[in-house]
């Protein structure tokens, strides 16, 4: 199954995360590959960050929350796009 990622803010201006959309393509494996395909890395976990939690602007974010959207990502990597898993 091929999705489009399409990414919207999901943080208010200063970063403070707002609930996320279920039918947000970023919650599902598929469109977080295809998601991948399209954004750099960094922007990929701006955009995840507030769907699991944390602030959408990474200055505010700590270092372990970082690695916890790095392990999120690749575990999606793993199960729907191995190639793409790090």
């Amino acid at each position: 199954m091929t999705e489009t990622a399409t990414v919207t803010a999901t943080a208010t201006s200063d970063g403070v995360p707002v609930p996320p959309d279920a039918n947000d393509p970023l919650l599902s494996d598929e469109g977080l590959c295809a998601a991948d395909a399209e954004m750099s890395s960094l922007e990929l976990n701006d955009a995840l960050a507030p769907l699991l939690g944390f602030s959408g602007d990474r200055n505010k974010r700590i270092p372990g929350e970082d690695e916890e959207i790095r392990e999120y990502k690749n575990a999606a990597f793993e199960r729907a796009c191995p190639e793409r898993a790090s």
